[in-house]
């Protein structure tokens, strides 16, 4: 019977993926949300399950356990998505300066108290961590014309940027909880 089911993707793909959606898509729906809690981001992560289930098709039908594939797809799929959010939940330096409060009135002082403390914090950065965060945030360097800019090891470069990241970073996070 379900080796029918997923013969039918190939013999006629709009009627095999509703069958496929009828018959395991909770099973689908439920691999899924085993990963991730978000509904936004779980219904973009399902859609892109079914699009390489169609893309995908020949592979899944020649497979010993197709509905097997399926869901290991859809695992895969959940795991890159909560990769991918995680990485941009990092706020980059880069984008403070885009910070802005809900209204526009109180919008020039929000922006000149988060200066204040932005380089008050900066201040309390050792000078190796300011010359780094200077080239990384005002230049535009990546690590290895770092090192030769300020006479660092590579080792050095990503200890020193680990840590800098780190102080703001933990700053900026007490920032929004006021």
């Amino acid at each position: 019977m379900d080796k029918d089911i997923f013969k039918l993707l190939l013999d006629d793909p709009p009627e095999g993926m509703k069958q496929i959606e009828v018959l395991f898509g909770k099973k689908i729906i439920k691999r899924v949300s085993q990963f991730i809690k978000n509904n936004e981001l779980l219904k973009d992560v399902i859609q892109n399950v079914y699009v390489d289930i169609f893309l995908y098709r020949e592979k899944i039908v020649t497979n010993n356990n197709p509905l097997g594939y399926i869901l290991k797809m859809a695992r895969n799929h959940a795991i890159k998505a909560l990769k991918k959010e995680h990485i941009t939940l990092k706020a980059p330096l880069k984008e403070l300066k885009y910070h802005t409060a809900d209204n526009e009135v109180d919008k020039s002082l929000m922006r000149s108290e988060k200066l204040e403390q932005v380089l008050l914090k900066a201040e309390e950065l050792t000078e190796k961590e300011r010359n780094l965060m200077h080239c990384v945030v005002k230049e535009g360097l990546n690590n290895k014309e770092i090192e030769e800019k300020l006479g660092l090891t590579a080792q050095d470069v990503r200890n020193v940027k680990y840590i800098a990241f780190k102080k703001l970073r933990r700053h900026f996070d007490a920032l929004s909880k006021d």
